[in-house]
């Protein structure tokens, strides 16, 4: 995902690059406005797997192509736009090991995490890319899950 969003971000780095201890995995993005999204991911083992044991991959059909999503240009950013084309990325990549990608902010209703996302394997896996704090130019990251609707 990082090379994939990096044209329309001034800095992309994972947790481990900006010493960010607080979750395991994730991403720290500076836009091109000066704002900022930090997104955490999660994973939900698919029934029955075993970490001692080689992964079982299991295919299927893989979703239909979606369009990208609006430009995140260097204006006001929307988090449903941001979370909008983060989805296309990824329903986009063609994978047989993905069934589908729900948005949080088109949830009904809304969950306790505004935006991000819940990818769906056909394993049974699942992997959440949450929003976890965002932040406008000159601004500082908020409390966790809290987050603007626009950076």
């Amino acid at each position: 995902m990082r090379g994939l969003i990096a044209p329309e971000v001034n800095k992309c780095q994972t947790y481990d690059e900006v010493g960010f201890e607080r979750s395991a995995s994730g991403l720290v993005i500076e836009l091109r406005n000066g704002g900022g999204i930090n997104l955490q991911f999660a994973a939900k083992s698919a029934p029955g797997d075993a970490y001692d044991q080689v992964e079982v991959v299991r295919e299927g059909e893989p979703p239909a192509p979606v369009e990208p999503g609006p430009s995140i240009d260097g204006g006001s950013v929307r988090l449903d736009d941001f979370e909008a084309r983060i989805a296309a990325l990824v329903l986009n990549t063609g994978s047989t090991e993905l069934v589908d990608v729900q948005r949080y902010s088109t949830r009904d209703p809304r969950g306790a995490v505004s935006y991000g996302l819940r990818i769906s394997w056909h394993s049974g896996a699942q992997t959440y890319v949450n929003v976890l704090t965002a932040w406008p130019s000159g601004g500082r990251p908020g409390s966790d899950f809290d987050v603007p609707d626009s950076v």
